[in-house]
């Protein structure tokens, strides 16, 4: 069954994306709040799709 690895595979590509982007919008607002927000909120997302999908 391919599901789990696809699913392991999409994640890690998002979990390396949200780090590069944390960066970025850290050092754009010279504050780590907003990609602290940004950060917890594509994790909130994430769960609930892995969630809602089961």
């Amino acid at each position: 069954m391919l599901v789990p690895p696809l699913v392991h595979d999409l994640l890690t590509l998002v979990i390396g994306i949200v780090a590069g982007l944390r960066a970025r919008i850290a050092a754009a607002f010279c504050n780590d709040r907003p990609a602290a927000l940004v950060e917890d909120a594509v994790a909130i997302l994430g769960a609930v799709l892995m969630v809602s999908s089961f």
